[in-house]
């Protein structure tokens, strides 16, 4: 994966396997399971993707995947409502440009 972190500059980072499963089975944030619709809104190269994807597919969930390789707010309003999304995870910015 590769992040900006705090620096801005992109780099490579490796995440452990413990680390990896303990995202899908530690979190007391929000709920996992078949219930739950979960709308994928970052990037394949941003760490939340693997939340967002394999957090759903894991509990028996459903996980909608946006077309295209770049985010549109109209379309992800859209994607909420057709398929009754529970979960939407963004960055603040896509989240304050939403309101």
């Amino acid at each position: 994966m590769f992040t900006s972190g705090s620096t801005g500059l992109p780099k490579g980072v490796a995440a452990s396997h413990r680390a990896l499963a303990a995202t899908f089975v530690g979190p007391d944030y929000l709920a996992f399971g078949p219930q739950q619709t979960f709308l994928q809104c970052s990037p394949v190269s941003w760490d939340a993707f693997a939340l967002e994807v394999f957090g759903p597919l894991l509990h028996g969930g459903v996980c909608v995947l946006q077309p295209g390789q770049h985010t549109d707010p109209h379309q992800i309003v859209e994607l909420v409502e057709r398929h009754q999304v529970t979960t939407l995870q963004m960055s603040a910015s896509l989240f304050n440009h939403m309101l």
